[in-house]
């Protein structure tokens, strides 16, 4: 990749917030639904990248939370950093299938 990184963030689940029948506004989905999320797609990362390509952890996620505009921060669901070309074609496969 010629010194260049490509980093792959998989946000929440924004079409997955339910409304509140008290208030009226938008709830994020359950903690519990995202950490089996999480979990899930680490483990089918894994088979495709080195595990020091998957950030998971709160503290590892938290520097890609924002794109700049520190308005909009959201913490990804987690973060994938593919060293080599063939790992981003095996990315982008996992991520449309």
């Amino acid at each position: 990749m010629h010194g260049s990184k490509v980093v792959f963030t998989l946000p929440l689940d924004y079409l997955s917030c339910r409304m509140s029948s008290s208030a009226n506004i938008a709830v994020p989905s359950d903690n519990q639904d995202r950490l089996v999320k999480r979990e899930r797609y680490s483990r089918e990362l894994s088979a495709l990248l080195p595990s020091q390509c998957i950030l998971s952890s709160q503290e590892a996620l938290k520097p890609y939370e924002s794109d700049g505009l520190t308005l909009f921060k959201k913490t990804p669901l987690l973060v994938v950093l593919p060293e080599s070309i063939e790992q981003v074609q095996a990315v982008m496969r996992w991520a449309s299938g």
